[in-house]
């Protein structure tokens, strides 16, 4: 059984701000509008002009050109290469932190390239190092013994196929560099910064699951029952609608439910009882699917199907915990490994030396992974009793948040579980519902004649029979994915009408 409790704050945030975007509102509709994909849709304006391999980190684009035919060389190259990124919109790449550091060089090689140049340059002043859009030089990752400005002509920071690592080399841009080619990183800022739902907390006592929406304390906004009391827990995005929900596991048996609650939706066999598992996404397809683990060897299955692994590697030791999580924000799930406070992580599928490690916390903590603010990447939680400590960088230092929730004996999951959307199909049945989300009065109808109108704020509902009307005073036009469709109820008819749309008659 589920019990939801008072979600109206959210609600009424989301609501307003959407209504803010696209203005005034106001038509009849029946069939295949999909008003939750309307109410829960991306507002973002990317330029067409980012590629569509582009990937995205903090509201950044990155993509790597490669044009074999260029013939300039040095700074006739770099001048080049700036201009083509800015003609796209964008500029050479800037990197400022660790963090995006190691998400571009995963995205270069991901991209299949082991030299790329990128934004910063001592062109102008030997041995003054700037970037391309003049921001405040405040993190560098030279290789040992560089910038070294071999042969007088090195002056153009970049990735280099000999720092595997990831480190930094000057290099000369099409010429002097050994090997160093002509490929490029260009950058586009959208200005968004926030990507995805946030992770929370869910409690489990027995066989009952407590969820908070927010990384705060207090009552839970979801109980739900599931499984047995005995059950492993996993927690995953099974299906790739953006919800996290439960999995249990019964020796090498897998009961896996798209809804937080109810029955499985079907099982799976993998593995072996002895295995221990963890979930992630590991081909980035937006569904979790199973690893097993056997000492330090991993065993990923890409499809939540019996049969065997589809990738198998080593990493680590046996004695190790082992985490999983998007730890660069490349939409694919890796491994973090853990010896007492330090971590170990690779952004990658494969053995070797970890790409970054840390310290965090204390021995005695238990700890949790998770995108706790919304950025695209995991970081870590760190949990002492009924106490969490969170920090939204892959670093050391003290927590950024700190909260209590919950009981010390709680079992404790990191899930997606609620992604602030709203169901607008209650809004055709019980137009009150809304009313009373928003704290709406009675006004004066404006529209339909309606004895059924409504304001809070200066935004107004009107409802009369299947068909309403949203406005904001003073709006002036009706747009919707864009579409301009006017400015009375028979003009936005016509117009979505001629879109494709099913528009009631009345």
């Amino acid at each position: 059984m589920i019990s939801r409790a008072n979600t109206e704050t959210a609600n009424r945030e989301r609501l307003l701000n959407l209504i803010e975007q696209y203005g005034e509102i106001y038509f009849g509709l029946y069939g295949n509008l999909e008003w939750e994909e309307f109410l829960s849709g991306d507002s973002e304006e990317v330029s067409a002009d980012i590629p569509d391999g582009a990937v995205k980190y903090k509201g950044h684009y990155y993509y790597v050109f490669d044009l074999e035919d260029l013939s300039l060389i040095g700074a006739e190259a770099f001048a080049w290469a700036e201009e083509y990124c800015e003609s796209l919109g964008g500029h050479l790449a800037t990197i400022t932190s660790a963090e995006e550091d190691s998400f571009v060089f995963q995205a270069m090689k991901n991209q299949g390239y082991s030299n790329a140049y990128f934004g910063f340059t001592d062109e102008a002043e030997e041995g003054t190092w700037v970037w391309v859009t003049g921001e405040e030089v405040s993190y560098t990752n030279w290789s040992s013994g560089e910038p070294n400005n071999e042969a007088g002509k090195e002056d153009y920071a970049m990735y280099y196929y000999r720092n595997t690592t990831g480190m930094w080399n000057d290099g000369g841009f099409n010429t002097s560099t050994v090997s160093g080619g002509h490929a490029f990183i260009c950058e586009w800022d959208t200005g968004d910064t926030t990507t995805t739902a946030s992770d929370t907390l869910c409690l489990r006592r027995g066989n009952t699951f407590y969820i908070n929406y927010t990384l705060e304390g207090g009552n839970a906004d979801l109980t739900f029952t599931y499984g047995r009391a005995s059950d492993e827990v996993l927690i995953g995005d099974w299906d790739g609608d953006g919800i996290d929900t439960i999995c249990v596991r019964r020796g090498n048996r897998f009961y896996f439910s798209n809804t937080l609650g109810g029955e499985a939706d079907f099982y799976i066999d993998f593995g072996r009882t002895s295995d221990e598992v963890v979930a992630g996404d590991w081909d980035g397809d937006g569904c979790d699917t199973i690893c097993v683990r056997r000492g330090n060897h991993y065993y990923i299955n890409n499809t939540l199907e019996s049969g065997n692994a589809a990738i198998d590697f080593t990493f680590g030791r046996i004695d190790d915990e082992v985490l999983s999580g998007d730890w660069d924000g490349d939409g694919y799930d890796t491994l973090c490994i853990r010896r007492g406070i330090t971590y170990y992580i690779n952004n990658t599928l494969e053995g070797g030396n970890a790409a970054i490690h840390f310290t965090f916390g204390r021995t005695s903590d238990s700890v949790l992974s998770g995108d706790w603010d919304g950025d695209g990447c995991d970081t870590l939680c760190i949990r002492r009793g009924n106490h969490y400590y969170i920090n939204n960088t892959l670093e050391g230092g003290n927590a950024a948040i700190d909260f209590t929730y919950g009981r010390t004996g709680d079992e404790v999951y990191a899930g997606v579980w609620y992604d602030g959307t709203m169901d607008v199909s209650l809004y055709f049945e019980t137009y009150e519902y809304l009313v009373d989300v928003l704290g709406m009065t009675r006004t004066i109808s404006w529209q339909f004649l309606s004895d059924d109108s409504y304001e809070a704020d200066g935004f107004y509902l009107e409802w009369l029979y299947d068909t309403f009307s949203m406005k904001n005073e003073g709006a002036k036009n009706v747009s919707l994915y864009g579409i301009g469709i006017g400015s009375d109820v028979s003009e936005a008819a016509a117009t979505l009408k001629n879109e494709g749309y099913e528009v009631s008659d009345e």
